[in-house]
């Protein structure tokens, strides 16, 4: 399946129009398993999918719009 990624870091496998090929059946923390940045803030990082945030155990399909974005903190 091909999904678009638009993504702060690098995400391992995505192609230079931010295209990204995984295998059916995908989540969103497999998606998030490919950067290293992810690895270490899986359950921080907020996505979306189609406009709607989810959770890591969103299942992605086809063509859908991923947009990982960073944690903001500050004080």
């Amino acid at each position: 399946m091909r999904i678009k990624v638009i993504s702060p870091f690098a995400v391992r496998g995505l192609a230079e129009d931010g295209i990204l090929e995984l295998k059916e059946g995908a989540r969103v923390r497999d998606l998030l398993r490919r950067s290293l940045p992810a690895a270490l803030y899986a359950t921080l990082v907020p996505v979306s999918v189609n406009g709607r945030q989810v959770q890591p155990a969103h299942r992605l399909q086809d063509g859908d719009l991923v947009v990982i974005l960073m944690p903001i903190s500050g004080g």
